[in-house]
C-alpha cells in the first residue's frame, strides 16, 4: 500500500473513530438561560439608564408575572415597565451582588431559583460615590417557566435576611 492509501486509510479510521464525539453536543440546558435572567434584572435595576422605557425590563417576565418585593407589587406588564421607569428617574441608585445563587429544574418547563442578594443604595451623583453602608440583604426566590423561545420569569419575591439599622422604609429587595 503507498504512502497515499494509507495516509486516507488512516485519517476515514481516525474520523470515524471520533466523529460521534465531535458531532454529539450535550442538550441544552434550559436552566442556564433561567438563571441568566436574574443577573440581567438586577443589572438594569443597577443600570436603568439602559433600559429608558422599561421595555428590556418587562421582557424577562411571562405576560402574567408577578413581582412581589417590599417596593411594592407588580402585576402586569404595564406595571413592570413602570417600576423600571420609576427606577430610572429616582434620584438614588442601587447596586445588587448575588450569591449562593441555586437553580432547579422543576419540571419540563418550570424551574425555580434562589440566591442571596446584597443591596446597596446611594445618591445618583457623578463620580464613584460614598456608601456608608448597605441597605440589607435578601433572599430572591423566583420561578421560571421554559418554553421553547426560551426562559422567562413568571413570580419574582424577596425576602428580607438583614436590614441596616439605619434604613427605616423597609424597601431591602428591589
Amino acid at each position: 500500500m503507498n504512502n497515499n492509501r494509507l495516509l486516507l486509510m488512516t485519517t476515514l479510521l481516525v474520523f470515524a473513530f471520533f466523529a460521534p464525539a465531535i458531532t454529539a453536543q450535550p442538550a441544552a440546558d434550559p436552566t442556564r438561560s433561567c438563571a441568566n435572567l436574574i443577573f440581567e434584572y438586577t443589572w438594569l435595576l443597577d443600570h436603568p439608564e439602559l433600559d429608558p422605557d422599561g421595555s428590556k425590563f418587562a421582557d424577562l417576565f411571562t405576560d402574567d408575572a408577578v413581582i412581589d418585593v417590599p417596593a411594592g407589587k407588580f402585576d402586569t406588564r404595564e406595571k413592570i415597565v413602570n417600576r423600571m421607569i420609576r427606577v430610572k428617574n429616582s434620584s438614588r441608585r442601587v447596586i445588587h451582588l448575588i450569591n449562593n445563587f441555586r437553580m432547579e429544574q422543576v419540571s419540563e418547563n418550570r424551574a425555580k431559583s434562589r440566591a442571596y442578594v446584597t443591596v446597596y443604595n446611594f445618591p445618583s451623583t457623578e463620580g464613584i460615590p460614598s456608601v456608608s453602608g448597605f441597605r440589607g440583604i435578601a433572599e430572591y426566590h423566583n420561578e421560571y417557566r421554559i418554553t421553547q423561545e426560551g426562559c422567562k420569569i413568571s413570580r419574582h419575591y424577596g425576602v428580607g435576611r438583614l436590614m441596616d439599622a439605619g434604613y427605616r422604609d423597609g424597601a431591602v429587595a428591589e
